[in-house]
């Protein structure tokens, strides 16, 4: 699965981007959500994209690969190969 150039989960797409051996990962841009919440982060990712990300997460650990699912702004959601 590494490498395929696009993923779809759950209606998402997520695009893989590869920089370097340490340096790579599938990222999806969602809708931009906001947290009410004065105790962290005021972006949060869309709850469907974020539920796809871990799952797509789930699908490259079956095959052997270590993974990290992180967030940005603008409704961005990374998940690192590490």
């Amino acid at each position: 699965m590494i490498g395929k150039s696009t993923i779809r989960v759950r209606g998402y797409d997520f695009k893989y981007n590869y920089c370097s051996n340490t340096d790579r990962f599938y990222e999806c841009q969602g809708d931009v959500c906001y947290n009410t919440s004065l105790t962290s982060r005021p972006e949060v990712p869309e709850p469907g994209l974020w539920i796809a990300a871990q799952i797509l997460a789930d699908d490259l650990a079956s095959e052997g690969y270590e993974t990290e699912v992180n967030y940005a702004k603008k409704g961005w959601v990374e998940v690192n190969i590490l």
